[in-house]
């Protein structure tokens, strides 16, 4: 028998915003070693805050970006995706630099 294969969600970006956060997601190796190369630790908050949050905070704000009441499943997937690579990135970050992240607000 043929072994199941989970879907694996594609990422898409029919808006500016979408396109927005995976660049500022892709962003986020390049930033640490800029830190690291520097011992600029202020860089990683800028990158977390003005550049990641704002991102993430423009895209779920948009209209044309709703996740849950979108149509297409594809889409809707890719969004969901977008969503919880930002969360784990940020994550990531803050723990970084050693700051506790709450499961839930």
């Amino acid at each position: 028998p043929e072994a199941v294969r989970e879907r694996q969600p594609k990422v898409c970006f029919p808006t500016a915003d979408e396109r927005k956060l995976a660049f500022e997601i892709l962003r986020f190796e390049e930033v640490l070693k800029a830190v690291e190369a520097g011992y600029y630790p202020n860089h990683l908050t800028n990158y977390l805050y003005e550049d990641l949050s704002k991102a993430f905070s423009a895209f779920f704000d948009n209209d044309d970006c709703n996740i849950l009441r979108t149509d297409d499943a594809a889409i809707k997937d890719s969004r969901l995706l977008l969503s919880d690579l930002t969360g784990r990135t940020i994550r990531k970050g803050l723990d970084l630099l050693g700051i506790s992240v709450v499961e839930r607000m």
